[in-house]
């Protein structure tokens, strides 16, 4: 049984007791962890390596039963969903196969449907597991970048995201090393005030001192500024840069900023993009976190906040921020920057290009055969923007902007002698274009944005592109028929084959463009077999592949 003695709320959240086992039958090297900085989103579990290979079994980590399993060549990939008697629900993804019964199950569920991309939820009673049972192996499936297993706990009830350290897992994980601190930014609240007489975020150099802090020389502030820090923990036999668990600023011993990775609703995930220097990540692809979270916006990793985490450096006082950056393990690493009031002259501000737009406030914007709208709060906070309509475009400035809500972008299309069926908006970046899911009513053609950029109508005619990846035509029947499939346009929308007149199942993974059919289904007899495979993009664009083959 793993657990741990209870802390105080000021120092960990709320721990509980659990009897979670290890999921993977070798010992866990964390290449990811809880709350992790991720593209668009804090990072919902634990990423456990797997030795860069895949097949290891996963085993369940409590008596529980199986209440959802998807197979997708997206996100999560083949996942399991296990509820259990405490209250929580374990989370297993990117699985590469599932063990029986459930693959049995998953299997018939594919051939009754007809469907290789499958959403499943058994009913109650149906695939109980016990603690410590094989339910899959892991793999490589979905949006991983590696084998790995994503292991996810979540409060059942609320389905909020629970930091599985929190239940226990943390014991079997080795980590003796403090958290690095790249880089430190200091960030002035207002264009009226200053450090070092600047008024924009500021790179701060530090130096080790004798005990292993860092230290910064004293600054120079007037007015209220506040930190970032771009860090990341490093644990042994791990080759991750990984997430912290938790930040401290203080204030001449006063708590200002408390930031712990212990839970979140899916919701408030996208809230990374106010949390980190959104600008700098998209320049620089630094993530700086800030201690400020200005507008009080719903970040639920900040669990003290005064003066928004803004020090207001007055007169004749001094002043010693201390920041402490912290692992699970209370492995911490601590940087301290002495403050000091300096006068500084004002500066007359420049007036920033664009648009003054006003985040509380909804906007619709049109020109010609183009419209653009959004609700408040769409941004996280006031900013200009510049908005501009060409003939074949709209430019809603450039993705240095975080953006929370979606904004509906639409063009009428009476007017233009299109393909409508092959016509989609697409986000252009250069020679690349995204392509986005448009809807379309008679002329009226939208779609629904949460990045700013350059969106224009986009026609795609091109069928996509099939080969058949191992050239042969005879087959053992515990081999697969493998096709590499590729769309330059609009993407793969819609995959689906035949052998001799029957549906046969496909897996489909995006990332190295392959798609395969095990043989060991038996669809295929012995003998001579025929194969029919349609691909559809998803402008409805079609590749019918006909191909012969002999089973042995």
């Amino acid at each position: 049984m793993m657990g741990f003695c209870l802390s105080s709320w000021l120092t960990y959240a709320q721990q509980e007791f659990t009897d979670f086992v290890n999921p993977l039958n070798i010992p866990l090297v964390v290449n990811g962890t809880f709350g992790e900085l991720r593209s668009n989103h804090f990072h919902s579990g634990i990423d456990f390596a797997t030795q860069r290979k895949t097949g290891f079994p996963i085993v369940a980590v409590a008596d529980g039963e199986i209440n959802r399993i998807k197979v997708s060549p997206f996100g999560y990939g083949n996942v399991i969903y296990i509820r259990h008697d405490n209250g929580y629900t374990t989370v297993y993804a990117h699985l590469e196969k599932f063990e029986e019964p459930i693959a049995t199950y998953v299997k018939n569920a594919h051939y009754e449907q007809m469907q290789s991309e499958i959403e499943l939820f058994p009913l109650q009673g149906e695939l109980k597991v016990k603690k410590n049972q094989i339910i899959a192996f892991s793999g490589n499936t979905g949006s991983s970048g590696g084998p790995h297993l994503h292991f996810e706990v979540r409060e059942t009830q609320s389905e909020e995201i629970v930091n599985p350290y929190l239940l226990g897992m943390f014991t079997e994980v080795v980590d003796t090393q403090k958290p690095i601190i790249n880089e430190l930014y200091a960030y002035p609240k207002s264009s009226n005030d200053r450090v070092k007489g600047l008024n924009v975020p500021l790179p701060l150099d530090f130096k080790r001192a004798a005990n292993g802090d860092y230290m910064v020389e004293k600054l120079f502030v007037s007015g209220n500024v506040s930190f970032g820090i771009n860090s990341y923990d490093v644990l042994e036999k791990s080759f991750g840069k990984n997430g912290v668990y938790e930040i401290k600023m203080r204030v001449n011993g006063t708590l200002y900023t408390h930031v712990i990775f212990d839970k979140f609703a899916f919701h408030q995930s996208r809230y990374i993009n106010h949390y980190i220097d959104y600008k700098r990540y998209k320049l620089k692809n630094s993530r700086v976190q800030k201690l400020f979270n200005t507008n009080n916006h719903d970040i639920p990793i900040f669990k003290q906040l005064r003066n928004e985490g803004f020090v207001e450096v007055k007169p004749g006082e001094d002043y010693q921020v201390v920041i402490e950056v912290s692992d699970f393990h209370k492995n911490t690493q601590i940087i301290r920057i002495p403050l000091s009031y300096k006068s500084y002259e004002t500066i007359e501000p420049k007036q920033p290009e664009g648009k003054y737009i006003d985040y509380y406030r909804d906007y619709i914007f049109e020109e010609g055969n183009k419209y653009v709208e959004w609700k408040p709060n769409t941004f996280y906070e006031d900013v200009y923007l510049s908005i501009d309509f060409t003939e074949e475009e709209i430019i809603l400035g450039t993705d240095e902007i975080p953006v929370h809500e979606n904004i509906d972008i639409r063009f009428d299309v009476s007017s233009l002698a299109i393909d409508k069926e092959k016509t989609f908006i697409g986000k252009v970046d250069g020679n690349k274009i995204q392509y986005f899911e448009t809807w379309k009513r008679e002329n009226d053609f939208r779609i629904r944005s949460k990045t700013l950029g350059t969106y224009r109508l986009v026609e795609d005619s091109e069928p996509p592109l099939v080969h058949l990846k191992n050239n042969k035509t005879q087959f053992k029947s515990s081999e697969r028929i493998v096709f590499e499939i590729e769309d330059e346009l609009s993407g793969i929308g819609h995959y689906e084959a035949k052998i001799n007149d029957q549906w046969v199942l496909l897996h489909y993974d995006y990332k190295t463009k392959t798609l395969y059919h095990d043989l060991n289904d038996g669809v295929a007899i012995k003998g001579n077999n025929n194969l029919i495979l349609e691909i559809k993009d998803k402008m409805g664009n079609s590749t019918i592949f006909e191909y012969s083959f002999t089973l042995l």
